[in-house]
């Protein structure tokens, strides 16, 4: 259905989430299902809630109007998003605080962002499937803002990933190519490793 309103549990039906949406509990996006949350919608979730994608999701943001993506008041973080084998997360124009991990993307996943505007993340991205980051700025992460797995492969573009309580990038398999991206850099700014490359299948790291 239309609209928004609180979310939890199976989401079964297709639809498009507009104006507040709220995942006040652990959700699951079913295979072949497709949700589309609009632009300018305002989402928040419970402390610790997981959107769990089986399906598709997009967040269709503009930058006119962007997805803000946000905790309830009061909670220090939601647990983000996990995209499992089969599911698809579509993200533009995008912006938010204090997640967890923004998206999870297993093995068998697709994860297309572009145009995220985060901070105060654990971690912004793992790929252990298939991810595509462009045209985006994180900053202020925990441990792996990206964390790259066997098996993962990831791509990133146009994209300022700054300030990290430990490293920046970590990949300990996979392939990943970064292009025309800041990694760290911020003056008196604490960071272990920009790049901490333990094992991989292929690195490509160009302008």
């Amino acid at each position: 259905g239309g609209g928004g309103g609180d979310i939890a549990g199976a989401i079964t039906q297709s639809g498009s989430w507009s104006g507040a949406v709220r995942l006040t509990a652990d959700a699951t996006l079913e295979a072949g299902v497709t949700i589309t949350i609009a632009a300018g919608t305002t989402f928040e979730a419970a402390a610790g809630a997981t959107l769990r994608i089986h399906g598709s999701l997009a967040i269709a943001g503009t930058s006119a109007a962007p997805v803000s993506m946000l905790p309830v008041a009061g909670a220090t973080a939601w647990a983000g998003m996990v995209v499992e084998s089969g599911g698809a997360l579509d993200v533009a124009y995008a912006t938010g605080t204090d997640v967890a991990t923004f998206a999870y993307c297993k093995a068998g996943a697709t994860c297309t962002l572009d145009h995220l505007d985060f901070s105060d993340v654990g971690k912004a991205l793992v790929a252990e499937g298939s991810v595509t980051l462009t045209r985006s700025r994180i900053q202020k992460m925990a441990n792996g803002g990206v964390t790259v797995s066997a098996g993962g492969l990831a791509t990133i573009t146009d994209t300022t990933l700054l300030e990290s309580s430990g490293d920046i990038i970590i990949q300990s398999g996979g392939s990943m190519t970064i292009d025309h991206s800041d990694i760290g850099g911020a003056a008196g700014v604490y960071e272990h490793c920009n790049l901490h490359i333990g094992a991989a299948d292929a690195v490509s790291v160009t302008r």
